[in-house]
C-alpha cells in the first residue's frame, strides 16, 4: 500500500461524511490548487518556527499533506 493509498483510507470516513449538498465545485483547477498547496507547504516548512510563535498550531501544521 502506497503512502497516498494510506492517507486516503486514514481521511476516508471524514470524506464520506460530507453531504452531497456541501460539496462544491472547484473554483480553479485542480492542478493549480495541488501546486499551490504544495508551495504553501514548502514555504511554511521554512517558516514554521515562526509560524509557531505566531499563534499557528504545531498539530495543525503537522496536519498537513506532505506533498513532494
Amino acid at each position: 500500500m502506497t503512502a497516498a493509498t494510506e492517507a486516503y483510507e486514514a481521511k476516508l470516513e471524514t470524506i464520506n461524511a460530507i453531504k452531497d449538498e456541501d460539496v462544491k465545485a472547484p473554483v480553479m483547477p485542480m492542478d493549480t490548487y495541488f501546486q499551490e498547496a504544495r508551495d504553501l507547504y514548502h514555504w511554511a516548512t521554512k517558516d514554521k518556527e515562526h509560524l509557531f510563535k505566531a499563534g499557528i498550531s504545531p498539530e495543525l501544521f503537522r496536519r498537513s499533506p506532505r506533498t513532494h
